[in-house]
């Protein structure tokens, strides 16, 4: 099954060097997530660093700290599902 299908009512809300941060409402869970699909997973160090960082996300548990929900593997390309945070950090 494609990814993209599960998705309704996406938003990009933000794009950088590694990445793009997308708003999506996911029908199986009738709510709000965001995504964070990463790029350049083909080059090794950079694979090595992402995977150690999301290790050490899906342990962290603090109301200040978004959660990190689940992990797609996509091809070369990583998506992260974070719970949704209404507001940024600027």
């Amino acid at each position: 099954e494609n990814i993209k299908s599960r998705f309704i009512n996406k938003e990009l809300i933000g794009k950088g060097t590694y990445g793009k941060a997308i708003d999506v409402l996911i029908e199986n869970y009738n709510k709000w997530l965001q995504l964070k699909k990463c790029f350049q997973m083909n080059n090794k160090k950079y694979t090595s660093t992402s995977l150690r960082e999301i290790g050490i996300l899906r342990n962290l548990n603090h109301p200040n700290i978004v959660k990190l929900l689940d992990i797609i593997m996509d091809h070369s390309n990583i998506v992260l599902i974070y719970e949704y945070m209404d507001t940024d950090l600027k």
